[in-house]
């Protein structure tokens, strides 16, 4: 179990809440031609129009599939299918891509007629792997699984909380992070997820779970989403935090909303 001081260590070692941007700009998005930045825009930029930019800019094969499959946006990802041209990274698309719309986009361009089954026979037996294990550390690879279906059955699987919290911290996937978050329990590993987590749905989650009233203050003040930054201060019970909140938060509103739930 996490004392308050390990708590607060782990809050040190994050300076400035979650919800970080990507570094480009829009602008800076249309100047540059560099692979690498352009994917790291089309993964993580919050605004829509400098992932679709990005996206549209970018040329290397891996870097349109891995957008294809991680990113949670569907508009973001039909924009990397529509100048797909691998055939095994459409019939990934074709067979596994949540969004019906989507899977039709990859199947009109997949050229190889075999590449479908092909693939879908593949998943098909992950899949089938998945739901005869019950082992943890097997359940654990399963979590990072491309296909969403594979991911969900060993999440729903999965109890332990090491592994959970892993899942948690470092998965890929924000939706297999979101379902690690809702079965947690250590206070620290949520507390690392509530500050650190660019996903705002992750962090809410997170946060919906904390009690600690110093995590709490902290994301109250420090998070640069109005949602989250009330949902924190809502589950605030101490009044030393509270005032801190209505002296420090970034939001007016939370400012001005925090002493109405100091209880004499």
């Amino acid at each position: 179990m996490h004392t308050r001081t390990g708590i607060l260590v782990i809050l040190a070692m994050f300076v400035g809440g979650g919800a970080l941007a990507a570094g480009l700009t829009l602008v800076q998005v249309e100047k540059t031609s560099d692979q690498t930045e352009l994917l790291k825009a089309a993964l993580e930029a919050p605004d829509l129009a400098v992932r679709r930019a990005a996206v549209k800019k970018l040329t290397d094969r891996a870097a349109l599939a891995r957008v294809a499959d991680e990113v949670k946006y569907w508009d973001t990802r039909k924009t990397a299918v529509s100048q797909m041209t691998d055939q095994a990274a459409l019939a990934r698309v074709a067979v596994e891509e949540k969004e019906a719309g989507l899977r039709r986009i990859a199947n009109e361009k997949l050229k190889n007629t075999n590449a479908f089954a092909k693939q879908k026979a593949i998943s098909e037996k992950r899949l089938e792997s998945a739901q005869k294990t019950d082992e943890q550390q097997e359940l654990y690879r399963f979590t990072s699984d491309s296909w969403f279906r594979v991911r969900d059955l060993a999440l729903s699987k999965l109890t332990e909380q090491a592994l959970l919290a892993r899942v948690a911290l470092e998965d890929k996937y924000w939706d297999a992070r979101l379902a690690a978050v809702k079965k947690l329990t250590d206070q620290a590993v949520l507390a690392k997820v509530a500050v650190g987590e660019q996903d705002l749905d992750v962090r809410l989650a997170a946060v919906r779970k904390l009690t600690d009233q110093a995590v709490l203050a902290k994301v109250a003040i420090e998070d640069s989403n109005l949602k989250v930054s009330r949902t924190a201060m809502k589950k605030m019970t101490e009044a030393q935090w509270l005032n801190k909140v209505a002296k420090e938060s970034k939001h007016e509103r939370i400012r001005k909303s925090a002493p109405a739930y100091i209880k004499e």
